[in-house]
């Protein structure tokens, strides 16, 4: 976590709690949400399961938000810690982790990450995008028993590729570049020129624009099945004690505005 990032005071008890129940697990994250001087955003609304989580980064989509991962220590030093190279450190160590053990995120909002739209520049995002693709290069050759390439040789690679796909990976970046600096500056009370932003990432990177609103949507849609549990449960209470009545309500209510408060 960099210093101006906050995490929820029960985020650690609710990490610890899952990861001791479920010992296969080797990394832990949470939900998060950006923030900036004037309001905090949306949930990214990741997947929880090993099942989507990790196909997901190897495709590079954003699957673990380093910033809140719970780490198993004994599983992180046999698969060699994390590398010395820079920028793709943690995408590495967390594809060699989903190799021989689980990975997962809770459905819960735990951290606060900060956005600052000034940290933000198209040579960064590309340093950024091919670090990732490197990693998951790397993986692939893993799974297939290849032999690894440099980083200096991966890179000359896209630089060499047809025309075509190198436009394509700069519109990529472009996009992303785009949407981060549109959250940044919605975050930081910019919300017409963050809005557009939004919607030339949108146009340059459709496809990733469709994967976040079905993303978003099925977030929605297991808060509102959660909700409806919850209700269902309030209702069974009413052959409580009042007083255990009150408290499950008491306990149900705070466990929902920790969470809506934050996505």
């Amino acid at each position: 976590m960099d210093a101006d990032d906050i995490s929820l005071p029960t985020r650690l008890a609710k990490q610890l709690a899952f990861m001791k129940q479920n010992p296969d697990v080797g990394i832990l994250g949470t939900q998060i949400v950006p923030i900036g001087s004037a309001c905090h955003g949306s949930s990214l609304a990741l997947p929880c399961t090993h099942e989507k989580l990790f196909p997901a980064m190897m495709k590079g989509k954003h699957g673990l938000a380093h910033s809140s991962v719970m780490i198993d220590a004994d599983r992180l030093k046999s698969i060699g810690g994390y590398w010395s190279l820079r920028l793709i450190d943690d995408w590495d160590m967390m594809l060699r982790m989903g190799e021989t053990a689980r990975l997962a995120n809770l459905g819960e909002v735990l951290v606060h990450y900060r956005v600052h739209s000034g940290s933000l520049n198209g040579t960064s995002m590309m340093r950024m995008h091919r670090s990732i693709a490197y990693a998951v290069d790397r993986a692939r050759r893993r799974q297939t028993d290849q032999s690894p390439i440099s980083y200096e040789e991966f890179s000359q690679a896209l630089d060499n590729a047809p025309f075509i796909k190198r436009c394509a990976e700069q519109m990529h970046v472009f996009a992303l570049a785009q949407y981060r600096l549109a959250v940044a500056e919605r975050c930081g009370g910019k919300k017409i020129a963050g809005t557009f932003r939004l919607v030339l990432s949108a146009l340059c990177s459709p496809q990733r624009t469709i994967e976040r609103v079905g993303r978003m949507l099925s977030s929605v849609l297991q808060h509102a099945t959660s909700d409806s549990s919850s209700t269902t449960t309030i209702g069974s209470n009413a052959s409580l004690p009042e007083n255990a009545a009150l408290t499950s309500c008491a306990s149900s209510a705070h466990t929902k505005t920790e969470t809506r408060s934050l996505s």
